[in-house]
């Protein structure tokens, strides 16, 4: 259980925009209470940078522009904290050529672009599991038939 106030929170994945949809510049929008920074394409600084508490209701949007290509995975990365108050939200929109016709329309970033099968681990790293070399408290219980 995650207690209402006083936690932060960071999400890494990739952002994909779908194949069908024009290349270009998209702007990202965060809607926090309270402070909010993405990074888009392991850019050195935050496309979106607010981190600071939030005394207004409604929090206020804070937008940056990216420019993307259609089936192209940029990796992501989205920093949360909720400070005193209770009354925590997050949300990512994004505004571009996403209608009918090229129309601009801006919608919540749609969870089919964080594509599931993005790499757990980075680019060059491998994963080596010996469960006989595991620390016993680090090996996944026997489960099904002939499990004790």
């Amino acid at each position: 259980m995650l207690n209402t106030s006083w936690y932060l929170a960071r999400w890494t994945g990739t952002l994909e925009l779908p194949v069908g949809l024009p290349a270009g510049t998209y702007t990202f929008w965060a809607v926090a209470h309270d402070g909010v920074r993405v990074w888009i394409n392991n850019m050195t600084t935050p496309v979106i940078d607010h981190w600071m508490d939030q005394t207004v209701s409604p929090p206020p949007m804070v937008t940056n522009t990216v420019s993307l290509t259609p089936g192209q995975k940029v990796p992501i990365k989205i920093e949360y904290y909720e400070a005193a108050t209770p009354g925590g939200q997050m949300q990512l929109y994004v505004q571009g050529p996403l209608g009918p016709g090229g129309a601009t329309v801006t919608a919540i970033v749609p969870s089919t672009w964080f594509p599931s099968s993005s790499a757990a681990l980075p680019d060059g790293w491998t994963l080596s599991q010996k469960a006989s070399k595991l620390p016993a408290r680090w090996q996944r219980p026997a489960t099904g038939a002939g499990a004790a």
